[in-house]
């Protein structure tokens, strides 16, 4: 399965997808695919190329406490 971070490039959004990064590869045991975009303020959480979580859906930005659930879930 592959898993990607996908995040505007231009939002400042290097903290959280840091931080994700480091959740992820701490619960699984690998680091996500990233996959930066010029779209304004999108950040998504995919597995296969299928959202799993987004900022757009949720209203916030995906927190670990939803991401490792999730994957969780499907891993």
């Amino acid at each position: 399965m592959k898993v990607c971070l996908v995040y505007c490039s231009k939002c400042n959004f290097d903290p959280r997808v840091n931080h994700l990064v480091n959740a992820i590869e701490e619960h699984f045991g690998f680091k996500p695919e990233l996959v930066p975009v010029d779209e304004r303020g999108r950040f998504e959480v995919t597995v296969d190329d299928k959202v799993v979580l987004s900022k757009a859906e949720l209203g916030h930005l995906p927190r670990d406490k939803e991401v490792i659930p999730a994957l969780k879930l499907l891993l």
